[in-house]
């Protein structure tokens, strides 16, 4: 076991920042990185994606770049696109601004910004790296394993009935899960398969619609059932989003498993999910391949993002949870009072 020791204190940024640390460890390229060489044109490359997201998403692919030997501001400059409202129209604009200013490449980090991104590029010939929960199904690519045309990426899909089956085995006495999503962005076909995983472990889901996820702690405490033993949050939920629901969660005295690894570092008990600045690492190696390397992006069979285990430790402890020792040995990440683990 690899440990990661570092004395910390309970404010929520710092343990932010030693997860995020401890993800971006976990899936650094073995191999020697490439030596660094002055270049009178640095390579451009723009990135497009919801606020709470990119940001995150670009800090790992910074890393491995600069790793690689592709230092900022010397062989590669970044323009980001922080999108707050998440339709196609909304980046049109940012992504025609950027192929007038030479990108060499765009990441895009949502399927509207994908959309766009491959509709301006029909002409330019600009490769796009891209993730999508489903990009086959989603008609982002018509084959995974060639893609074809200048666009690949990752598949990013949640994979939220593994997650739940993951917190019924660490915290086998809970048989009522309070399920939230936010109206119109999480769809009844997509939770029928969670319904199904749940019935097979004989947990009983409470679901529960809202439409302001920031709405006072004290309004999202009176929409928790009495006889939840924990709060899912599913697909959709971001970490601006996440905040109020872990308080309320917290003085109902009951666990909050969510979809994004980096959220288990602050109030969150549990996440099985990407974890952002790791999806970052996965597509600076892509880019690498592509503005280094001169593969064709068409060609660039498209991947499947890694999923990150998380138990905040602390927290269960808190809650009075007796936590399964062998679950507790899967994860990838263990967070304590004054420590972070990574395994």
């Amino acid at each position: 076991m690899t440990h990661l020791r570092s004395i910390v204190s309970r404010v929520r940024g710092l343990h932010l920042h030693l997860v995020a640390s401890a993800l971006l460890s976990t899936v650094v390229l073995s191999g020697c990185a490439m030596s660094s060489q002055a270049t009178d044109d640095p390579f451009l490359i723009g990135a497009l994606g919801p606020t709470d997201v990119i940001v995150d998403v670009m800090d790992g692919f910074r890393a491995h770049m600069e790793e690689r030997g592709l230092v900022e501001g010397e062989h590669v400059n970044y323009i980001v696109f922080e999108a707050e409202a998440i339709d196609q129209l909304s980046f049109e604009e940012p992504i025609n601004d950027m192929l007038n200013q030479g990108v060499d490449l765009l990441v895009t980090v949502d399927v509207f910004a994908t959309r766009a991104a491959q509709e301006f590029t029909l002409d330019s010939g600009v490769p796009v790296l891209f993730t999508a929960a489903d990009p086959l199904n989603m008609g982002i690519v018509s084959d995974l394993t060639q893609p074809g045309g200048f666009a690949t990426g990752i598949a990013t899909r949640d994979p939220h009935n593994r997650r739940l089956e993951l917190f019924n085995q660490l915290v086998p006495e809970a048989e009522t899960v309070n399920v939230i999503f936010l109206t119109g962005l999480f769809s009844t076909q997509e939770i029928l398969p969670l319904r199904s995983t749940a019935e097979g472990l004989g947990i009983a889901l409470l679901e529960r619609p809202i439409t302001n996820p920031n709405a006072a702690t004290e309004r999202l405490l009176e929409q928790i059932p009495p006889e939840a033993d924990a709060i899912f949050l599913v697909p959709n939920m971001h970490r601006n989003w996440s905040g109020n629901l872990a308080e309320a969660a917290q003085q109902a005295g009951i666990p909050l498993i969510v979809n994004n690894a980096s959220l288990a570092s602050e109030d969150a008990f549990m996440s099985y999910a990407i974890s952002f600045p790791a999806l970052g690492r996965q597509l600076g190696r892509m880019a690498e391949q592509v503005l280094v390397n001169g593969v064709d992006p068409g060609s660039l069979p498209d991947e499947t993002a890694e999923y990150f285990l998380v138990v905040n430790v602390a927290i269960g402890d808190e809650l009075g949870l007796e936590l399964s020792p062998r679950v507790l040995r899967q994860a990838d990440i263990l967070i304590y009072p004054d420590e972070v683990i990574t395994q």
